[in-house]
């Protein structure tokens, strides 16, 4: 049976979504460099960074733990806390500070935005939180006037930040001084500059609570974290070298997956596909085509999808993230043409090992509570789901959502399958991040 209009231009679109979402999934973390609807622009950052890091790759970055943090110059503060803070541009030696880089196109720096203005309010007397984006005034304006998505009534992004600094720098200077002389590739990208006017800390805003904690107590080992940081350096030029190699196939093999993909021609695409696993010059990258070989068999339910699905979550036990790339492309196919009872018996119990081993993580909950709705399991889904949300913190709304939905599934009000644009409420945080 062919799929509806609809389904088939979501499927396409999709599609095309999941081949970028892969790019970022090489291993689990918050941050990126590219972000639609400015992806152009996005890519060109990316490219520069990751080309000036190319060739730097044999020197130590000029910025790392345990250097002299460089005073800033920004142009444009947009908040302050009312006055609160000072418009710095000399580094007090007593003060702690986070000098966070952001941009208005990244998605995971807008998810970040709550939590940064709680640790603001936290440690208000102690810290002061300076963000700082790279565009021009007017556009950082415009979508300051945004209401926030899932937030107050009436809460704009203007009101959300208005508790800590949040500024643009058009020339690039600080970014120049911080983001890039650190070699970072990624945002959002936190440092937290210590009492002693030295960097302490660099990564993620969203992992750097414990680290400003006993940084303001004094209680921070700095130079056993400047070995941990050099490990996580070497991983993540691994990670870009991955994501290089896979931005180069979905480049060559896109138009094809798209054409057939719309043309509803899935064991062409199938073969298509493995063909290109026969292909040497794609050895590094045979997980990736994998994952798009067995959603195209999926999708058209094709015979073997079931084998070559169980047989890749075996292959990938050892892979958290690649586990989760697939089994929320099981549940896409589900929902968009219905997927066989055993495959999806398979993801369940796939998808509830994960939870159970990382119970910490809201995504692999969603991921789990997903399943137990298509095996109508639903008090249990809600069950799973509620300790989800409790675990995203500022990221809780968009959990939330399909929490509300199941509840009211319950009560028979919702729809049978689930909302489609949220179907991945937890992976959209992986698939959004930069793999660090």
């Amino acid at each position: 049976m062919g799929m509806s209009v609809s389904n088939l231009k979501t499927a396409v679109q999709f599609f095309a979504l999941f081949v970028v979402g892969l790019l970022l999934v090489t291993k689990p973390a918050l941050a990126q460099e590219t972000k639609a609807p400015q992806e152009t622009k996005a890519a060109e950052e990316t490219k520069a960074a990751e080309e000036t890091k190319d060739a730097k790759e044999e020197e130590e970055p000029l910025l790392t733990i345990g250097s002299k943090a460089p005073n800033i110059d920004v142009e444009h503060w947009l908040s302050d806390n009312d006055g609160a803070f000072e418009h710095v541009t000399t580094l007090e030696s007593v003060k702690v500070y986070v000098i966070e880089f952001w941009a208005t196109w990244c998605g995971p720096c807008i998810t970040s935005m709550p939590h940064l203005a709680e640790l603001q309010a936290e440690y208000s007397d102690s810290v002061q939180f300076v963000s700082v984006s790279r565009e021009d005034l007017d556009k950082v304006n415009k979508f300051l006037e945004r209401d926030v998505r899932g937030g107050e009534e009436d809460q704009t992004y203007a009101d959300l930040t208005s508790t800590y600094c949040l500024t643009t720098d058009p020339d690039g200077s600080v970014r120049e001084d911080y983001f890039l002389a650190a070699g970072r590739t990624g945002i959002p990208c936190a440092f937290i500059v210590g009492k002693t006017g030295l960097i302490e800390w660099i990564g993620h805003p969203i992992r750097m609570d414990e680290a400003l904690e006993k940084i303001v107590n004094d209680d921070w080992d700095r130079d056993a974290f400047k070995v941990e940081y050099k490990e996580q350096r070497i991983q993540e030029e691994i990670a870009l070298k991955s994501r290089m190699a896979m931005r180069k196939v979905a480049r060559e093999i896109m138009p094809k997956m798209q054409e057939l993909i719309k043309a509803e021609e899935y064991q062409e695409l199938t073969d298509y596909l493995s063909v290109k696993l026969e292909d040497e010059a794609y050895a590094g990258v045979q997980g990736m085509v994998t994952r798009l070989k067995v959603y195209a068999m999926l999708l058209g339910n094709l015979d073997g999808a079931g084998e070559e699905f169980a047989q890749y979550l075996e292959s990938s036990s050892d892979n958290t993230g690649d586990v989760k790339s697939v089994l929320s492309l099981v549940l896409r196919a589900h929902m968009k043409n219905g997927v066989d009872a055993e495959v999806l018996a398979t993801g369940l119990k796939s998808a509830a090992a994960i939870a159970a081993a990382d119970p910490e993580n809201p995504s692999s909950l969603a991921t789990y509570a997903r399943f137990l709705q298509i095996d109508n399991k639903l008090e249990k889904a809600i069950e799973v789901q509620e300790v989800a949300v409790e675990k995203a913190g500022s990221r809780a709304p968009a959990f939330k959502k399909f929490l509300n939905e199941l509840k009211e599934e319950l009560h028979g009000e919702a729809e049978e399958q689930p909302n489609e644009a949220d179907a991945e409420s937890g992976e959209a945080d992986a698939k959004s991040s930069e793999a660090e």
